[in-house]
């Protein structure tokens, strides 16, 4: 703005402006004029023919009636549209004229009057000369439209002669601007080019220059230049420096928004069933919608805390545990691909370091989304993820991520990596590159087997950091795996081999007897597999009765992927492991089940509070878990009741939902606000009572923060119901 060529050309610029302004302002006026002058011409003309009609009827009646041999009956005629057709004509004639700004209304309601005052006297006279007379008057009205149409024409043609006019000025005006602004900034680009001809020279050698240049991140300006001319090229530098960012982060929310979608329409879909099985409306599969919700759960979480942790340019993790990563990837992972692959196993190696120098949330999201495209276009194949290190030297570790889409699990972890995996292709566009931003080194490959299966193998570097030493947390326990020879048991045996467990693989129920029969003492039995000619149920009673008949104190687990889960199963077991899960989380989780003092949940007596106003159904309630083998207290007063299972260790509460001063929902939201600032207390179970059954209010009694819903009034058949599902669901290990 500081230079005459710029001030010369914007003073012409904004006086152009005002003039087309003004010019479109009057174009808009001539056309509102001209539409407002038609619309004036049609009120007038139909007010006009209203009149016309009137005329030729008054004028046949009276014909009629002069002619007419029976004279009284024909004048009745005439008097009866006096009376009732015409009054209504004059005054539509009226509302016409009176919205017409081109007519003295005056005027023209004074002839209306007249004709109506005449038209009186003519229906009480009978007289043929006042019909005459209101002929005469109608004329008169007629004229008066007539007149106000031609005056209203000659107005307007004279409105339009003087817009013309003024357009006509306006746009020499416009021209006259346009053309003054051009030479006068023509001259004043002459002066100012002959004032800096050698800056306009640099300018053109700065120009040629940077045409040579794919990028200027690494480009400096030159020590000869002027300070002006450095300036700029900083700006440009800063200018695509932010370009960049922009489309790494565009690139990166397209892709990271492509995952939400599916993990949201996955979510929607599970917590949906899992509401109606809160709500008592599925039968059986309860283990399964309950693993589902949980991992669900997760997945959100993950989703939501970690977004915007992705897109971070710096991050304050400057290391973290490979196992918490690896964990919440394979989460991740199993809700993508529970819909569509068989199944999906995970391999660590031991030669993994547990420490990486990269933060956590990036590290998953380059792993998820690099291979995400490989897992939609391979789909309803077996997945095998593999995870080694590469190299692990004293300034750089690599961690190489192989995902295997197999037709064939069978064989074990070495023959997979054996396998001739042909010429390695690379891809050239990494997601992690965006995410990394140049700190950690990436490379991808994919080959095919003669088989038809295919690996990718994402190899990551980061920087070296000092090993972490962490104790085997399955040493000197011995463990017993009942599965088939496959890759699943070779991968489970290996990784529980190294958290320092001794484990052996059995695959028939005879090589489980003779093992339970030694002296050694077994710590648990993990069950992946059982024999063809047996099904899960009848394989595991017979596993039962060989720890029974053993005298064993082994535990036995249940490891099992979620879509093969019976709830019948559950009574039979100890716990249960729904795969997929991470080498830690399995590690972890037997660990738990072996170290628990209590290896029979089933037989734990449960401390049952009933919290109803109604005296009747509460003793029905307490009667009815009595006949099941429950013990039960009962409170019609809810405030007690809530003062009784917060000092007190009650396991399960039945909550009625409506009930005077504390209903069901706030008493529930009392007990979980308490239960949250009491985090070392069990985990409480409420199961409202209510005789709602919209979906809306069964969503109330969840939103407050019921487990379960059931319907009033009680009935056996739903208690039992309720407690099995309870029961069932406590067998499933956390996997925090």
């Amino acid at each position: 703005m500081g230079s005459p060529v710029l001030r010369i050309k914007y003073g012409y610029i904004v006086l152009l402006a005002l003039v087309v302004i003004f010019a479109f302002s009057l174009a808009f006026k001539m056309n509102w004029d001209q539409r407002s002058r038609a619309l004036g011409d049609a009120q007038l003309e139909l007010a006009s023919n209203e009149l016309r009609e009137v005329y030729s009827t008054i004028s046949k009646l009276s014909l009629e009636a002069s002619t007419c041999s029976r004279g009284i009956e024909c004048r009745d005629k005439m008097n009866l549209y006096l009376a009732s057709e015409f009054p209504q004509v004059l005054d539509r004639t009226r509302l016409l004229v009176l919205s017409s700004e081109d007519v003295s209304f005056a005027s023209f309601d004074t002839v209306i009057q007249e004709l109506r005052e005449t038209s009186v006297s003519a229906a009480m006279s009978n007289s043929s000369e006042q019909w005459f007379t209101m002929l005469g008057q109608l004329r008169n009205a007629e004229a008066i439209l007539t007149q106000a149409q031609h005056v209203g024409s000659v107005a307007i043609r004279g409105k339009m002669d003087d817009y013309a006019v003024i357009f006509a000025v306006l746009l020499i005006a416009a021209l006259a601007l346009s053309l003054l602004s051009f030479y006068s900034v023509r001259a004043a680009l002459k002066r100012w080019a002959g004032d800096h001809h050698s800056q306009w020279q640099q300018v053109e050698k700065i120009v040629e220059t940077l045409g040579r240049q794919r990028t200027l991140v690494n480009f400096d300006a030159r020590s000869n230049w002027e300070p002006a001319t450095k300036e700029l090229v900083d700006q440009f530098k800063q200018r695509e420096a932010m370009m960049t960012e922009a489309k790494r982060s565009v690139e990166l929310f397209k892709n990271i928004n492509k995952s939400i979608n599916y993990e949201f329409r996955s979510l929607t879909n599970t917590v949906s069933g899992g509401l109606r099985l809160m709500s008592g409306e599925v039968d059986g599969k309860y283990l399964v919608l309950a693993k589902e919700m949980m991992q669900a759960t997760a997945v959100l979480e993950e989703l939501s805390d970690n977004f915007y942790g992705v897109l971070a340019a710096d991050s304050t993790d400057e290391r973290c545990e490979v196992s918490d990563v690896i964990t919440r990837l394979i989460a991740m992972l199993a809700a993508k691909t529970e819909r569509h692959h068989k199944s999906l196993d995970c391999f660590v190696g031991r030669s993994v370091p547990h420490q990486l120098a990269v933060s956590a949330v990036k590290l998953i999201w380059a792993v998820y989304l690099d291979m995400t495209k490989a897992i939609d276009l391979y789909r309803n194949k077996q997945i095998v993820v593999m995870i080694n290190a590469k190299k692990n030297t004293e300034t750089e570790q690599q961690v190489s991520f192989d995902f295997h889409f197999v037709s064939d699990t069978s064989g074990s972890v070495l023959e997979l990596q054996n396998r001739d995996w042909g010429v390695e292709t690379e891809v050239s566009y990494l997601l992690s590159d965006l995410i990394f931003d140049g700190s950690v080194a990436a490379e991808m490959t994919y080959s095919y087997c003669p088989e038809g299966d295919v690996r990718y193998q994402l190899v990551l570097g980061f920087d070296a950091i000092r090993p972490v030493t962490v104790k085997p947390v399955l040493q000197e326990r011995r463990l017993v795996l009942l599965g088939q020879n496959n890759l699943a048991s070779d991968i489970a045996v290996q990784q529980l081999k190294a958290a320092g467990a001794e484990v052996e693989l059995v695959t028939t129920i005879e090589a489980l007897g003779s093992k339970l029969r030694e002296e050694r003492a077994i710590d648990a039995i993990v069950t992946t597999d059982v024999p063809e000619e047996l099904s899960m149920d009848n394989a595991l009673r017979v596993v039962r009765e060989l720890i029974s008949a053993a005298s064993s104190q082994a535990s036995l687990i249940l490891s099992t992927p979620v879509n093969q889960l019976d709830l019948a199963s559950s009574d039979l077991v100890d716990g249960i492991i729904q795969r997929p899960v991470s080498q830690y989380t399995l590690v972890n989780q037997i660990n738990s089940l072996v170290t628990a003092t209590e290896h029979d949940a089933g037989k734990k007596e449960l401390n049952i509070v009933c919290i109803d106003d109604d005296p009747i159904h509460g003793l029905l309630l307490t009667e009815l878990l009595q006949e099941g083998g429950w013990k039960a207290i009962h409170f019609e007063d809810p405030g007690k009741g809530i003062d009784y299972v917060t000092s007190e260790p009650v396991d399960v509460v039945f909550m009625d939902c409506i009930m005077p001063e504390i209903d069901g929902f706030e008493a529930t939201r009392r007990l979980r606000a308490y239960q949250r600032s009491m985090p070392n207390r069990s985990k409480l179970t409420i199961i409202g009572a209510t005789g709602l059954t919209s979906v809306a209010e069964m969503n109330e009694c969840i939103e407050a923060g019921m487990d379960y819903v059931i319907n009033k009034p009680y009935t056996q058949a739903d208690i039992y119901k309720v407690l099995k599902t309870h029961h069932s669901t406590s067998k499933l290990v956390s996997q925090d």
